[in-house]
């Protein structure tokens, strides 16, 4: 028995040991898993991402957590764009909304904070409370995903 585990210890050793350091420092930029992309470069730039509360002044009102992500969009990437589809955030998997105001592209999640019973929904991957990962459907027809990092918490808006 002893003999075995030591087999299977230095089995393990020996296969984990074979990469060289010249394989590790290569860093992909499209991760595939499946029918799932995990972009490690985002198809749009988002400017200034950002989450605010939303507090209903009336008892039966309903609480929501806005999320927005401004698109920069320029001259050339017009046509180029993708249509985000929805997003993961503080465990939520909620769809986006898109809006135009002004010149300006932006996508929105709403999500209902009020529901006591709701369950948390797990992204692909962990993700840090100002981080979400948002989907999208690729030209190639797989579901798609990046990373948006850095969204601010902006001060919570109570209704009178």
């Amino acid at each position: 028995m002893i003999k075995t585990i030591q087999i299977a210890c230095i089995s393990l050793c020996v296969v984990t040991s074979c990469g060289t350091t010249e394989e590790v420092a290569k860093v992909p930029e499209v991760i595939e898993q499946s029918e799932e992309i995990i972009e490690l470069v985002a198809p749009v730039d988002i400017v200034a991402p950002y989450a605010q509360k939303l507090y209903a002044g009336q008892q039966d009102g309903i609480n929501v957590l806005v999320l927005k992500l401004p698109i920069q969009i320029g001259e050339s990437n017009v046509k180029d764009l993708v249509e985000l589809d929805s997003v993961y955030f503080r465990g939520y998997f909620v769809p986006l909304e898109k809006k135009k105001r002004g010149g300006n592209l932006i996508y929105q999640a709403t999500i209902n904070i009020s529901k006591t019973d709701h369950v948390p929904v797990a992204p692909p991957y962990r993700l840090k409370d100002d981080e979400a990962i948002v989907t999208y459907r690729s030209k190639a027809g797989y579901d798609t995903y990046f990373e948006v990092e850095s969204i601010e918490e902006k001060e919570a808006v109570y209704m009178p």
